[in-house]
Order: C-alpha cells, then sequence, then structure tokens
C-alpha cells in the first residue's frame, strides 16, 4: 500500500512539472522579454528583430560589452529622451556589429560591420550626422541583408 502511495505523489509530480514547463515555455515564446523587463520588437522588411532594450545610463554605457554575440534576429536598442549627437564605441566587444542611429525610427546614419578595436588601440567613438535619440545596433552585415538604408522607417513595438 505504501509503495502505491508513493507512486501516486511521483506521478502527480510529474504531471505538475509538465503542466509547469509546459506553460512557462508558452508564456516566453510570446513574450520575448520573459519574466523580468520589457521587451520590444522591430520590424524590418517583414523580418521581426527582437530587442533588449538600453534605456538607463548603466545599460547604454555597457550596451552589448562583454557578450559573446546576438541571435540573428536580434538586436540592442539604446534609447534616449532627447535627441543628441551621443557616441558610441566599442570597449569591450567580442563580435563585429552595425550601428543604426535614428530619430523617432527613421535612420539617420549607419555604420557597418564595425570591428572590435585590437589591444591597446584607441577606441574611435561612432556619432550620428544629426541628433538621434535612438541607435540599434545588430550583428555585421545584418543592416544590408535586411536593405536598411538612410532615410528608412524602421516600425518599433512595445
Amino acid at each position: 500500500m505504501g509503495n502505491m502511495k508513493n507512486i501516486i505523489i511521483i506521478v502527480v509530480l510529474v504531471v505538475i512539472l509538465g503542466a509547469a514547463f509546459y506553460f512557462t515555455r508558452q508564456y516566453i515564446g510570446s513574450n520575448p522579454g520573459g519574466f523580468f523587463g520589457s521587451s520590444q520588437t522591430a520590424t524590418i522588411s517583414d523580418e521581426t528583430i527582437s530587442l533588449t532594450i538600453a534605456d538607463t545610463k548603466e545599460e547604454r554605457e555597457k550596451g552589448l560589452s562583454g557578450r559573446d554575440s546576438l541571435g540573428e534576429n536580434e538586436g540592442m536598442l539604446f534609447t534616449f529622451d532627447n535627441p543628441g549627437f551621443y557616441g558610441f564605441w566599442m570597449r569591450d566587444m567580442s563580435f563585429p556589429i552595425d550601428i543604426i542611429f535614428m530619430n523617432d525610427g527613421t535612420v539617420i546614419t549607419m555604420y557597418e560591420n564595425v570591428e572590435p578595436p585590437e589591444k591597446g588601440e584607441t577606441l574611435v567613438i561612432y556619432k550620428p550626422e544629426e541628433p538621434a535619440n535612438q541607435v540599434l545596433e545588430l550583428n555585421a552585415n545584418r543592416a544590408s541583408g535586411l536593405g536598411i538604408q538612410k532615410g528608412d522607417e524602421i516600425t518599433l513595438s512595445l
């Protein structure tokens, strides 16, 4: 009788854990930000790019530093309260990226295939040609693959 009780308890626990796993995957699949923080997406050439948002001073300073890579349909969006000539650099980066400066979703300046600096090399500061309030960073050559050009509108959604 005791063994039957243990088997029932184990079966119930397995069912509960299985259901929890299933619903967690469903939730995360429909909410790219997961349980923590907000996420945004960008729609470019009918493709959806999942964005990590950098909207605090600390997040903007860290950016993609220390990360090994971005997924093909991932990027980082830096947002600012007011348009300005914000400078970006590749400190502690380990992979090349495209840097796209925008003002309210309109592309104003692009730097493509920006390589991380070599050890001891002076950091290059990348700035927009006009004031920008958003900067999108994608994997290197992703902008050209998506057909992004100066003057394009990139649709952002919460």
